[in-house]
């Protein structure tokens, strides 16, 4: 994809360029996932790379890290804990220089069995967790595990940053985001 600068009659000079590179591993497209980018490059108009993101998908350790069973119109039994070829991106790379291809900062992402993303990890190490446990306004357990229900950020000068979130069941709509800091 090219984008120029705005000109008169016609379009201005070049201003940078983006390209994808798209996973083409026959285990994801013979599922028809053929939109997943592996990477992504962002040059400028002498053609020097100014960005570059390189994307990992399913990796071991990273899917599946939370088994969930008896979800709410989940199938257990084709799409289990054992399967692996999701499509969830696990690793971002970046890099402090796209140029040269170095100084890597890499974004690490865990999932549950149902593809909800239940930990991310920035480039410094700070890790912040996600649960997905029901909590609706009528106080019963329906099994969906499809709402973010609390937030765990990194412990910043001593204090925790967790926040609960309530539902209501039948609209998803958020009755209030309740904020806890802990010492």
């Amino acid at each position: 994809m090219s984008e120029y600068d705005f000109g008169q009659g016609v379009h201005g000079g070049l201003i940078r360029t983006t390209a994808f590179t798209y996973q083409t591993a026959s285990a994801y497209t013979s599922r028809k996932m053929i939109n997943l980018i592996s990477q992504k490059l962002v040059k400028d108009a002498n053609n020097t790379t100014q960005f570059r993101q390189d994307i990992n998908y399913d990796e071991s350790g990273y899917v599946n890290a939370t088994c969930i069973t008896g979800a709410a119109q989940h199938d257990d039994t084709s799409y289990g804990c054992s399967f692996m070829t999701r499509g969830l991106a696990t690793s971002i790379i970046s890099y402090a220089n796209a140029a040269a291809g170095t100084g890597t900062l890499t974004q690490h992402v865990s999932y549950d069995s149902l593809g909800n993303a239940v930990s991310v990890t920035d480039p410094a190490g700070n890790t912040t967790s996600i649960s997905y446990t029901d909590n609706y306004s009528d106080g019963l357990n329906h099994n969906t595990y499809a709402l973010p229900t609390t937030v765990t950020r990194p412990t910043t000068n001593g204090n925790s940053h967790v926040t609960h979130i309530s539902y209501y069941y039948n609209f998803a709509l958020q009755t209030s985001p309740m904020a806890a800091r802990l010492p």
